[in-house]
């Protein structure tokens, strides 16, 4: 039957939360963020947000609070004195630079794209030369740039100085990123979140990663991934200066972070220097010079000065329209509201364990606990998977089902997991806070996004891009394919959620209420 189609398509949409906060083996001194692409072993913690924070369940401290696990790829958390939302970037070691190779191609983009202000230059580019390894720690970086909303709370507490810009209309919006601001006032604000400006280094590794993108995306250039020179570009993102933080959900990079290319300039921490040739462990540039560093691009330049690795050195005084900034934090920092407490279960009567209710959408989550189980489906559950489908299909490919195969042996440690899909209720308030897009029909004449009395029903007609930023508004993340799977079946390798057979009314599916062909004119689901 359809059943299977219908198991795939729930996958969509469900959302897994890992967040963490805390030390590395001292429960009394919590870092930054925490929530991951690997997940942790769960039982619930509140972060300062109220997010669950899976941890080890066993074994707990002598007060009772079990400890933090370290934090992973896409841990996100928020920071508590500006509400700024923080992803956790792992430590590693790549290629910081670029090879003469990938200088030629920002030339040849300048000869597609053409600046209007003359800095298409080999010169220019070879300051990213040469190539070098640098190894890193692991840190946490701002999921976006500064806001004026959040400079303003600075602003209001006498640590910095206003912008230029606060009274120009074109650039004063909440949510929109904050510009005109120097060198120096971008290291006062970071000073006062808690956090400090990204070295170089981490900068371009959080952009580009192992891999040496040319942008955050990939290594072509997309109109979809930021806000760019519309009239170079030929772009049309509908904003003719700064767009609001987070508008781009195509242009993520690899550690969450979003807006790393275009909308606006971004200050590092380093003094402007050449790069050296050697390895380097954790460099912060020269110990002075006369010049800082922009990154990123803005919103008024074409394809080769918003590469990951293009740099802009510029006085620290520089106050340009489309300079702006985003803070990092070491992973050991301490966040300022201390240890968080334990939140008590809202129930304990799920087989997995307790359930937890989200705040930023009050998704109610039920923690999974980790284990081993046999992935995807022996050659005997394909051939009867292809059976049932040729019960009620006319055409019933092979590959849709031997892609299951083969069977494998996958552990998993515990994480937590949304206990119903996203609704268009819950998907709403993301599109209302600007972190998410409203769907677009699927097909001609359908909506895609109902009225508030389709509230409880799941939203539909998201892209993937969408689904992600979904979940990291909410402080959380897509499931991996083997934690979806295995919390659907299971250690007992079940064919559906409730076990081996077909379950009818068990779910909603092409039944007597299905126009088809093949709908099932047995089962009225309703």
């Amino acid at each position: 039957m359809s059943i299977s189609r219908t198991i795939i398509a729930i996958s969509a949409i469900l959302l897994i939360l890992a967040t963490g906060c805390g030390t590395t083996g001292q429960a009394t001194n919590p870092t930054l963020p925490t929530a991951t692409a690997t997940v942790a072993a769960a039982s619930p913690q509140a972060s300062p947000t109220g997010a669950p924070i899976p941890v080890t369940p066993t074994p707990r401290s002598p007060t009772g609070t079990p400890p933090a696990p370290p934090a992973e790829l896409h841990d996100i958390q928020t920071r508590p004195k500006d509400g700024m939302p923080v992803v956790y970037v792992p430590g590693g070691t790549f290629l910081m630079g670029s090879t003469e190779a990938q200088i030629e191609i920002a030339l040849g983009l300048c000869d597609e794209y053409p600046d209007g202000y003359g800095k298409c230059a080999q010169a220019r580019f070879e300051e990213e030369s040469p190539p070098h390894t640098v190894t890193l720690d692991g840190f946490w970086l701002d999921r976006t740039e500064v806001t004026n909303a959040q400079y303003a709370l600075c602003v209001a507490d006498g640590a910095c100085q206003a912008s230029r810009l606060a009274g120009d209309p074109a650039y004063n919006g909440a949510d929109r990123p904050v510009a005109a601001i120097p060198w120096q006032a971008a290291v006062d604000y970071c000073t006062w979140a808690g956090g400090r400006l990204p070295t170089e280094a981490e900068w371009e590794y959080a952009a580009r990663g192992t891999e040496g993108l040319l942008y955050p995306w990939g290594d072509e250039f997309e109109c979809a991934g930021g806000n760019f020179w519309d009239e170079d570009t030929g772009c049309d993102d509908g904003y003719p200066e700064p767009a609001p933080v987070g508008s781009f959900p195509a242009g993520i990079s690899w550690a969450g972070a979003l807006d790393m290319a275009g909308n606006v300039w971004e200050w590092v921490a380093d003094a402007y220097g050449p790069y050296s040739a050697e390895a380097q462990v954790n460099p912060t540039g020269p110990a002075s010079g006369s010049e800082r560093i922009l990154r990123g691009g803005s919103w008024g330049y074409p394809p080769a000065f918003v590469r990951a690795a293009f740099r802009y050195p510029v006085p620290p005084s520089a106050d340009y329209l489309a300079v702006g900034f985003r803070c990092a934090g070491s992973a050991a920092r301490a966040s300022a509201t201390g240890s968080p407490p334990t939140p008590a279960p809202l129930a304990s009567s799920l087989e997995g364990g307790d359930a937890w209710t989200r705040p930023a959408d009050e998704m109610v989550m039920v923690r999974v606990p980790g284990g081993a189980f046999l992935m995807g489906s022996t050659d005997a559950e394909v051939d009867q998977a292809l059976a049932r489908c040729r019960e009620s299909y006319l055409y019933c490919n092979d590959w849709f089902y031997t892609a299951e195969a083969p069977q494998h042996q996958v552990t998993v440690d515990g994480f937590w997991i949304d206990r119903t899909e996203v609704s268009n209720a819950q998907f709403r308030r993301c599109v209302e806070a600007g972190a998410c897009r409203a769907p677009t029909p699927c097909a001609e004449g359908e909506s895609a996004y109902p009225d508030l009395s389709g509230a409880e029903h799941p939203v539909v007609c998201v892209d993937w891009h969408d689904a992600q930023a979904y979940c990291a508004w909410a402080g959380a993340r897509l499931p991996t394919e083997a934690e979806w799977e295995y919390a659907a079946r299971g250690q007992e390798g079940h064919a559906y959620p409730w076990g081996h057979e077909p379950g009818g009314t068990l779910q909603n599916y092409c039944d007597a209420n299905c126009t088809e062909s093949w709908a099932d004119q047995v089962v009225d689901d309703g």
